[in-house]
């Protein structure tokens, strides 16, 4: 399986290039990046033999940065640690993730397109400014996970669990969420971070999601502009600021519900239709 041992990494893209120290340990780099003192460089096929992780067994806490990982083999790789970092990195339908434990590596800025989430073991994840397409998120536990400026577009979030998540958007910039499928994800009590920034969630199918007692007053205008669905749950929300233009929601929950225009449903007959927001 290793292909080249020399003192400076190469750039070819389709192996993995790393440095390791007199002591055995194993620091993956960037293309072209030399070895420090001490270290020799060590590239390995980006492919694993069949059934196996293209990587070594253990790779607790190590640095990915700037790696193109699309068609690349990680199967039940290691990475757990509060080091692991994968920035800047892009992950496509045909990278090998089943198994693979990801907990509390860094996403930032990466690219993850037809990503099957639910394959991998996550928690603790930055996901900053990432960009998430087309993926799998099925039924996954974000509530631990930091989402600041991070983009996800296309995708099956049903059942995904945000409930008492807070979006600090004043970090870093606005979340979008837009064409997916919301079915049923529990976004109850969640919160917003003290800029006011907007936050995007539109053209998303939202059956059965939970908004109890989300208060969007706090952004500076929320977009749920085309999305569909029945039963979405706004019980004790705040919709003030909240833009629901070209949307179809059927029977949606009102119940003390602040409406766009200030109004509470309890006083609307039950209702926020025709109460500010487009609805």
């Amino acid at each position: 399986m290793l292909t080249t041992v020399v003192l400076a990494n190469g750039s070819d893209p389709n192996l993995i290039h790393s440095c390791v120290s007199s002591s055995g340990s194993v620091r993956i780099v960037g293309l072209g990046v030399n070895c420090s003192s001490g270290e020799t460089a060590l590239n390995w096929n980006s492919k694993g033999l069949p059934g196996t992780g293209a990587l070594v067994a253990n790779l607790q806490g190590a640095t990915l940065d700037h790696t193109n990982f699309d068609s690349r083999t990680l199967k039940n790789d290691d990475f757990s640690g509060t080091s692991c970092s994968f920035s800047n990195d892009s992950f496509d339908n045909n990278t090998e993730l089943a198994g693979v434990n990801f907990t509390g590596c860094n996403f930032g800025n990466s690219t993850f397109n037809t990503v099957n989430f639910t394959a991998v073991t996550l928690g603790n994840n930055d996901f900053s400014t990432a960009t998430i397409s087309n993926s799998n998120l099925t039924n996954v536990d974000l509530r631990t996970d930091t989402l600041v400026a991070t983009t996800v577009n296309g995708s099956n979030l049903t059942g995904v669990n945000l409930s008492g998540f807070t979006f600090n958007e004043s970090n870093g910039g606005p979340v979008s969420i837009s064409g997916s499928n919301l079915t049923n994800a529990n976004f109850s009590g969640m919160s917003f971070g003290s800029g006011g920034d907007p936050f995007t969630i539109n053209n998303n199918n939202l059956t059965g999601t939970n908004f109890t007692g989300v208060d969007f007053s706090a952004t500076s205008s929320t977009n749920f502009g085309g999305s569909t669905g029945s039963n979405t749950n706004f019980t004790n929300a705040n919709l003030v600021n909240a833009d629901f233009t070209g949307s179809t929601l059927t029977t949606p929950i009102w119940s003390n519900t602040t409406c766009p225009d200030g109004t509470n449903s309890n006083s609307n007959g039950g209702t926020c239709s025709g109460h500010g927001g487009g609805l």
